[in-house]
């Protein structure tokens, strides 16, 4: 490439760059080309003059006098690879990049136009088919359906009430479809990623993985066009300080996608990055303030401290002024309307510029949706928006973070109102005039606003809270939201009148989708059965739905099919892998629930409950180990579930991680003071006792003292089971130790073991509990015996034999008068034997106290 044209490519590389900047158009190319009219007109946000300039008009074949033979989508995607191959008769463009260009600019246009009309206002003046054909307008009711059907994806349909839907499949046409023609534009993959972000939005199914596998796609495009290791001299320009803002945002665009797609490791590391490229350092402090009226004494808050690195700071075109939305004053009679800090210069907050707030905004959601929710979680939450709300300054941004606001608020019965009259004022400023379409979308992408009409949801759903059912049903009624709106009837006690709306909507015409929501209310299969038919086999809601149903009626078989079937076409369905993993654990197929809680964990790696029931899976199957690391993730999702520290304390006794097993038991402890399990205490005696080895090879013996001192912990607890106290007894030695202090606890354990059976009532009943008392008062007397060998003083072994003697002798007495025959006076057969060793060790001890009086 010579010189002239290298130059060539970074001035429109930079054309690219203020496209992305949303200002003016600074870069001088030399001459007044069609690209530069495009790039203006763009970066004034004249999105609708892009439309009518002739090399768009020529792209889209707006002027061409063609007969309508061919659906519209297959035309334009012809007609766009026909410019580029300058097949066409524009001579505005002359060159290749300059052709790619036009494209890259006219999807760009088309675009903004559909996210101005669906996401941020105002409303967009003139008629979408004025970008088509002569032909095509005239069958407008025909071509709007076919539209539609284009942007299905994975089998699911867009949001039926999308304005100026056509703008998008030209939109997408262009910048997806056409992707791999525009080689020469250097930011075409990221106007790619933008619009998958879009087709997402607009689908009824939150995720699928066609749009993922996109998603990815681009995210690695952009990366690698970012990296230094590909820099060439026309991709130079993106790493200049100035440009510094837009990676910024890019990683911030490329993190919701990835937190989107439950790709939250990927999308911790792009907000990261965005961190480190501005240089700023965000973290949470404590603060003396008040948050009520009548509070007298100042106590700790939490807030969000921002400071930069040094004096760095990023370098951002500046826009100018405009109108932010409303900030909703809290009317509380107690609760102040933001907390107020007893020294508000103690905190540091730097005058951020609107791009440092959108990723203040992205280290907040970041940090939502990965920690628990709890109350912490949404105080931190709040730290983070009072922060932003403090200085608005960015459309976007604020309108985001005051969304944030008020999803916290309307769990709180003094913010709920507040939350809705916010939520009010977000959705009515659509229509405002100002501030321009131009200055909302500067940043929409990179605060990943969602579109107006799930605004619109989330306001309903606050007003159902409040207890306006009727206005919430009005407002699902208007949006098309068929299955809210059947929650409301079925709220307000009218259950035919919810059937009756989904009939009234089949009767114009049948979706998949309506028929799965007539399913719901009816509760019968047929229509699930339908949906399914009509949709090709390509409907996961209906096999969703279908699997449900069997699964409640313990057709468990059927179920699994199913749900195999749902995942099929989109893997994306987390609650559906859960639920084929529930269904195979029910059927007992335990690969089929390993298979489903796998791929759960997969896509959710923080959901404790999968992990566990994983481990369940493993453990029916006998494979302990992959049990073991189940469940330690499991733990980690979650610590305080006593049931997963239970399954956790069975598979480490089994598999023989016995250091394990001690820190499990001491857990089980802090969360049920007196758990006792004695076959895993024994497993654990039995290791130590006889220097077992564990599952690393390690001898048990080295764990001797923290097995004491579990043993201390438990019977302070659980003071009367005589099973533990024999343990520990023989943790100790049961008498033998060549430790003299070991063999006195030893003796003390197994005489707190003897006064706990013995008090049980009943015990010389049954053949069984005598006998097992008897052979516990036997190792009681043994131990005696041993220890009074070993001491000096001949009182003191006197007393400790003494002691054994008499409780030896009760439980002989006790046991002859409870199974001696009255007619024969001889003792149960199985009971004799040891009756003899009581006798005879009776006898024994008798001999020893005499020796030593003696």
């Amino acid at each position: 490439m010579d010189a002239r044209a290298d130059d060539s490519h970074v001035l429109r590389t930079s054309l690219e760059l203020d496209i992305l900047n949303g200002i003016t158009c600074v870069t001088d190319v030399g001459e007044n080309t069609e690209v530069d009219r495009l790039c203006g007109h763009l970066c004034k946000g004249d999105y609708g003059q892009v439309l009518k300039t002739a090399a768009a008009r020529n792209i889209l074949g707006t002027d061409r006098d063609v007969p309508a033979r061919q659906p519209y989508p297959d035309f334009l995607s012809r007609q766009v690879q026909e410019y580029l191959s300058n097949t066409g008769d524009d001579t505005a463009c002359d060159t290749p990049l300059d052709r790619e260009l036009c494209v890259l600019q006219t999807g760009i246009a088309c675009l903004q136009m559909f996210v101005q009309s669906n996401w941020t206002g105002p409303p967009v003046g003139g008629n979408q088919t004025d970008i088509l054909p002569q032909a095509y307008r005239q069958e407008q009711k025909d071509l709007l359906e076919t539209v539609g059907q284009a942007l299905t994806c994975d089998g699911e349909s867009v949001y039926p009430l999308c304005s100026n839907l056509l703008y998008f499949l030209a939109a997408r046409t262009l910048l997806m479809d056409n992707y791999h023609h525009l080689t020469h534009c250097q930011t075409a993959s990221w106007w790619g990623l933008r619009c998958v972000w879009v087709h997402q939005q607009l689908m009824e199914e939150s995720r699928l993985p066609s749009l993922q596998k996109l998603a990815l796609k681009y995210i690695q495009d952009v990366t690698e066009k970012l990296s230094w290791s590909t820099v060439t001299a026309k991709e130079e320009v993106l790493f200049s300080d100035s440009c510094r803002w837009l990676q910024v945002l890019y990683q911030l665009e490329a993190g919701y996608t990835c937190l989107h797609y439950y790709q939250y490791k990927a999308a911790q590391e792009h907000f990261s990055t965005a961190a480190k490229l501005a240089r700023l350092q965000v973290e949470l402090t404590g603060a003396m303030g008040k948050r009520t009226r009548f509070q007298r004494g100042d106590k700790p808050q939490l807030v969000l401290q921002v400071c930069r690195e040094g004096d760095f700071q990023l370098e951002q075109p500046e826009k100018g002024d405009a109108p932010t939305p409303k900030d909703v004053a809290l009317d509380d009679d107690t609760l102040l309307n933001q907390m107020k800090l007893t020294d508000p210069d103690q905190v540091e907050a730097a005058d951020l510029s609107s791009v440092e707030q959108a990723l203040v905004l992205g280290l907040c959601i970041n940090r939502k949706i990965n920690n628990p929710k709890d109350k912490l979680t949404e105080e931190e939450v709040l730290a983070y928006v009072y922060y932003l709300l403090g200085q608005p300054r960015d459309w976007s941004v604020q309108t985001a973070a005051l969304l944030l606001r008020s999803r916290g608020e309307k769990e709180s019965s003094r913010k709920v109102e507040r939350s809705m009259m916010q939520l009010q004022s977000l959705v009515d400023q659509y229509k405002s005039s100002t501030p321009s379409a131009h200055v909302r979308l500067s940043q929409l992408y990179s605060v990943a606003l969602p579109p107006r009409w799930i605004m619109e949801r989330e306001l309903a759903q606050v007003l159902i809270s409040l207890g306006a059912v009727s206005s919430a049903l009005d407002v699902f009624l208007r949006l098309h939201m068929w299955e809210d709106a059947i929650t409301c009837y079925q709220q307000l006690g009218r259950y035919q009148k919810a059937e009756q709306l989904i009939r009234d909507q089949l009767a114009v015409q049948e979706t998949p989708t309506l028929l799965c929501l007539l399913g719901d209310v009816t509760g019968e299969k047929q229509h699930y059965e339908k949906a399914w038919e009509l949709s090709n086999h390509r409907s996961a809601r209906a096999q969703r739905s279908l699997g449900w149903v069997n699964f409640k009626e313990e057709k468990f078989s059927e179920a699994i099919t199913c749900f195999e079937k749902s995942v099929e076409i989109n893997g994306l369905q987390n609650s559906v892998w859960f639920a084929l993993g529930c269904a195979g654990m029910s059927a007992q197929r335990y690969d089929v629930s390993a298979r489903g809680f796998s791929r759960c964990v997969i896509i959710d790696y923080d959901n404790f409950e999968a992990w566990n029931n994983l481990a369940t899976s493993y453990i029916r199957m006998n494979q302990k180990q992959k049990a073991f690391r189940a469940l330690q993730e499991s733990l980690r999702c979650n610590f305080e579930h006593w049931k997963i520290w239970e399954n956790y304390l069975v598979v480490c006794t089994d598999i023989g991680e016995f250091e394990e097993l001690v820190a499990a038991y001491h857990r089980m402890l802090d969360l049920k003071d007196k758990h006792a399990d004695v076959p895993v205490l024994e497993v654990l005696v039995d290791a130590v006792s006889q220097d077992l080895q564990d599952n690393s090879g390690r001898p048990a013996s080295r764990l001797r003292g923290k097995a004491v001192e579990l043993f201390g912990r438990l019977t302070s607890k659980v003071t009367s089971n005589a099973q533990i106290w024999r343990l520990y007894a023989r943790l100790h030695g049961d008498g033998h130790s060549e430790d003299a202090q070991e063999n006195e606890k030893a003796l003390q354990c197994l005489q707190k073991a003897h006064r706990c059976s013995t008090q049980t009532s009943g015990w010389d009943r049954e053949p069984a509990s005598a006998g097992e008392v008897m052979d516990q008062a036997l190792l009681l007397a043994q131990a005696a015996m041993a220890v009074s060998k070993r001491k000096t003083n001949s009182t003191e072994a006197i007393q400790t034999l003494s002691a054994a003697k008499m409780a030896l002798r009760q439980v002989g007495t006790k046991v002859r008068q409870g199974h001696t025959d009255a007619m024969t006076g001889q003792v149960q057969e199985d009971l004799a034997g040891r009756l003899a060793d009581v006798d005879q060790t009776l006898a024994t001890i008798q001999d020893l106290i005499d020796s030593l009086r003696s």
